[in-house]
């Protein structure tokens, strides 16, 4: 055991104190720090005199040229629009240069221009149409505005057409997880061991390699068990790549804390950190897990070479496998809970990514969490096992890629 807390100490102490690992670290940091000022920055050039997240915005121009004589009371289409538009009438004859100016790259740039003809056709003119387009909003306010002032014609007084035109009270109850919450921790967890295992399984394979490209690998193994070894250089780098996630939420809780008053009114922060608050512990235990299987798998493939330059080339089956559980995460995220998403779950390739999002976004049941995180865990024993015969095997086979037989013939040596 002491074998395995030399090397482990080893490892991990060159990974925190390499160059790459700060750079990135500190760099990934800044950027999460920085991220959580973008709603003050934003705020700060919005125009307007107050500093405090509620300042208000000024009202947006819409251009109105109206032929059908029904919108005239901008004042009362205004108030319908909860003052959120400033509402400018124009004539026909104005219309072009109207669309000159809403494509300009003044920053005083009205919104849009409505043209509502005779027969009540309405067009909407914007210089860009997008996920974000207020159309549709303001097509049904309007819609409603003129109803109520046929109504009005008719003789309805005000307080009848508001009973007329209310529209049905409703409300939507979800008696599963938020959807949108938990996908968004979902996929950036999946992002977040995707990348974790490319880039330190990449780094334990390499430094199998290099080891064994150098020779120096033999003397190694004569003074340090190669179980020990695969382990303490595994573990190593997954408490180093645990260290960056912890020093990237501590960056992140800090953001949030320094910009809480004007994060504090987004409404899908606040639940994702309600989501996240109570997934955390099983981004830790999925995180390490998921590592630990495929940086065995890493070390194991890279024992199986004699130059570095071979790497690559051996490591493509632990990559494939990689890429399709990622392809299967994200199909399963889209998919929803189904017989397809629980099998996949089992499998320990797949468990880290698929049970973790089934727990974020849907109920799972306690035996099949302690069930996925047994299986998991039993794998990684295995692979390590594995890993350590193929790292011992790899010293007697200096020069040439042993075969399949060989391998076997490891596994059963004492």
């Amino acid at each position: 055991m002491k074998q395995l807390k030399t090397v482990l100490a080893f490892e991990y102490s060159n990974y925190v104190k390499s160059k790459a690992f700060l750079v990135v670290t500190i760099l990934f940091a800044i950027i999460i720090i920085a991220s959580g000022f973008i709603p003050r920055v934003m705020d700060m050039f919005s125009g307007s005199d107050k500093t405090g997240p509620d300042t208000e915005k000024e009202p947006s121009v819409l251009y109105l040229v109206d032929e059908s004589g029904y919108f005239s009371d901008t004042d009362s289409i205004a108030l319908a629009l909860n003052n959120d538009y400033k509402i400018e009438i124009k004539n026909r004859n104005e219309i072009e240069t109207l669309k000159t100016d809403i494509t300009s790259e003044k920053t005083d740039k009205a919104e849009a221009l409505i043209l509502i003809d005779k027969n009540l056709k309405l067009t909407y003119y914007e210089n860009q149409s997008n996920m974000f387009s207020s159309f549709y909003n303001i097509y049904d306010i309007l819609n409603s505005y003129l109803q109520s002032v046929k109504l009005a014609g008719l003789g309805f007084d005000s307080s009848k057409i508001q009973g007329i035109l209310a529209p049905m009270d409703f409300e939507t109850v979800e008696l599963g997880k938020s959807f949108l919450p938990s996908y968004i921790v979902s996929y950036s967890a999946i992002i977040l061991l995707y990348m974790t295992v490319v880039i330190y399984g990449q780094l334990v394979a390499a430094s199998v390699a290099k080891e064994k490209s150098s020779r120096a690998m033999e003397i190694l193994v004569t003074t340090v068990k190669p179980t020990y070894m695969i382990f303490g250089k595994v573990i190593g780098s997954g408490l180093a790549g645990l260290t960056q996630l912890v020093i990237w939420m501590c960056a992140g809780i800090l953001s949030v804390s320094l910009n809480s008053s004007y994060l504090s009114n987004i409404d899908i922060l606040k639940t994702i950190s309600e989501t996240a608050s109570t997934t955390l512990i099983y981004v830790f235990v999925f995180y390490l897990l998921g590592f630990f299987v495929y940086a065995f798998l890493y070390a194991g493939f890279g024992s199986l070479v004699s130059k570095m330059e071979e790497l690559n080339t051996v490591l493509t089956p632990v990559v494939l496998i990689l890429v399709a559980a990622y392809l299967v995460g994200i199909y399963c995220i889209n998919l929803g809970e189904s017989t397809f998403t629980s099998v996949m779950s089992f499998i320990p390739f797949f468990t880290p990514i698929i049970m973790f999002l089934r727990i974020s976004m849907y109920r799972v049941e306690t035996w099949e969490i302690i069930l996925s995180l047994c299986t998991t865990a039993l794998s990684c024993v295995l692979l390590g096992w594995v890993s350590a015969k193929i790292y011992r095997m790899g010293v007697l086979m200096y020069g040439k890629p042993p075969k399949i037989k060989e391998i076997f013939k490891a596994f059963r040596s004492k």
